[in-house]
């Protein structure tokens, strides 16, 4: 979803809000705002108890049908957090009064399985090759690389998701060198993601060679959504539908990390912010040993189910 840059004499994006169950509730009173530079004027809903209690949160009016709110808060930008039996009529009377959207989309359903698969053609990566990055005390493609997508299992799932871990991890016979492999499960509340990591080559033919990070989460009709590379998104589906793009080589983070970090410093000072104003989420030391946690399990697994000790 596109955030404006802001700008110190540009008006706020008037939103209206269609939907005040949880997710519009948590875009309606964290997501726009002044930090945005968007403004929620109108809250809707069939239900006339939570558009009402939500827009009292939010601080505007309350309506229990689209077309009020379109005639009485003349909104930019529709939010639509309804059940997907509804978008159809909500899109076309919001494209009919000229406004822009912002749609949740139910991609892919209810979860029933997954990957997250790890393929290298070599570790360490040519770019990479120092020692420490080989060994088996703070190295290894699972420290480097799989921790990253741990983080985002936490960041969709929520706090603690994994469960329990059951993997087999291959070393090579040098001791001070780390692992060449690894193949398991991660056990979240009623869903099972395989786990594949590979660092011969073996498994980046299919693309030429490079090295592949895949975090694949399937759904209801043969459908799947897969996160490629950290940065590229992508919803696969039966024909004729097929695959599409959703997000491609989205901007890494760490430009944005920087901006965010840099602008909460000059916060902290009483200075205007000079960056872009779009936060950028900054993992916490809670969350971070909450990935070691399940990193831990994962090496101390041996084949077996354990259980991460998170603190």
């Amino acid at each position: 979803m596109w955030w404006p840059k802001l700008s110190l004499f540009a008006p706020p994006l008037r939103v209206a809000v269609v939907g005040a169950g949880a997710i519009g509730g948590e875009f309606a009173l964290r997501h726009f705002g002044r930090l945005t530079g968007t403004s929620v004027v109108g809250v809707v809903d069939c239900n006339e108890a939570a558009a009402r209690s939500l827009a009292s949160s939010v601080g505007c009016p309350s309506f229990t049908s689209l077309r009020e709110a379109l005639e009485a808060c003349d909104p930019e930008l529709i939010y639509i957090g309804t059940p997907p039996s509804t978008h159809r009529e909500l899109v076309e009377a919001s494209l009919a009064a000229d406004c822009h959207l912002a749609l949740e989309e139910r991609a892919v359903g209810r979860l029933s399985g997954g990957s997250l698969e790890l393929h290298f053609a070599a570790w360490p990566r040519p770019w990479q090759r120092v020692p420490w990055c080989a060994g088996r005390a703070e190295g290894g493609p699972l420290r480097e690389v799989g921790t990253h997508f741990l983080f985002g299992l936490q960041e969709i799932f929520g706090a603690r998701c994994v469960r329990r871990v059951r993997a087999t991890v291959t070393y090579p016979a040098d001791r001070r060198l780390c692992e060449s492999g690894a193949e398991g499960e991660l056990e979240l509340d009623g869903l099972v993601l395989a786990l594949r990591v590979t660092t011969d080559g073996s498994a980046t033919e299919e693309s030429g060679g490079d090295d592949r990070y895949e975090l694949r989460l399937d759904g209801e009709g043969g459908r799947s959504l897969l996160l490629e590379d950290f940065t590229s998104l992508r919803l696969e589906q039966p024909l004729p539908r097929g695959s599409r793009t959703m997000v491609e080589r989205a901007p890494y983070g760490r430009r944005e990390s920087v901006e965010s970090v840099a602008g909460a410093v000059r916060k902290m000072r009483g200075e205007r912010d000079g960056g872009s104003g779009l936060p950028a989420p900054r993992i916490t030391a809670r969350e971070a040993r909450e990935a070691q946690a399940v990193l831990d399990a994962i090496l101390a697994s041996d084949g077996e189910w354990v259980v991460p000790e998170y603190l």
